[in-house]
């Protein structure tokens, strides 16, 4: 199997466990930072609000 990846791909990219631990560093800042500033941005009269409004249904 490795002599036919070498016949076919001339070059040839190491892929570390770096790669995997930086990839996964980023999604999960990246899906943080989004709930973060979801909650930062949100108004809280506005959700009270409807709470109330769903206690009285």
């Amino acid at each position: 199997m490795k002599s036919l990846l070498d016949s076919v791909y001339v070059y040839h990219t190491p892929v570390t466990a770096g790669a995997f631990i930086t990839t996964l560093l980023v999604l999960l800042l990246v899906t943080i930072g989004s709930q973060v500033y979801k909650i930062a941005t949100a108004k809280p009269v506005k959700s009270l609000l409807a709470e109330q409004e769903d206690n009285r249904a």
